[in-house]
């Protein structure tokens, strides 16, 4: 569910029931996140990052399939 029990229960604390239009009007609510805290970066970080740009292979659109720079000296 998208909404913990206790949010839940304070929409229903601030919502009316409307006789006329036998239906809840329920206020506007906006949900907020918190600040995330991303974990540092240590040595072994760099070194699993640095693995992964080696081990991945880029594609791009509209270029074709051979490729003009096969080894790195030539960037």
């Amino acid at each position: 569910m998208l909404l913990r029990d206790e949010e839940i229960a304070k929409l229903k604390m601030k919502s009316e029931y409307d006789e006329d239009k036998d239906d809840w009007v329920v206020p506007p609510f906006m949900l907020k996140g918190k600040e995330v805290t991303l974990p540092s970066l240590k040595k072994n970080g760099y070194d699993v990052m640095d693995q992964e740009k080696e081990n991945r292979d880029m594609v791009v659109d509209g270029g074709n399939d051979d490729d003009e720079y096969d080894n790195d000296e030539d960037m």
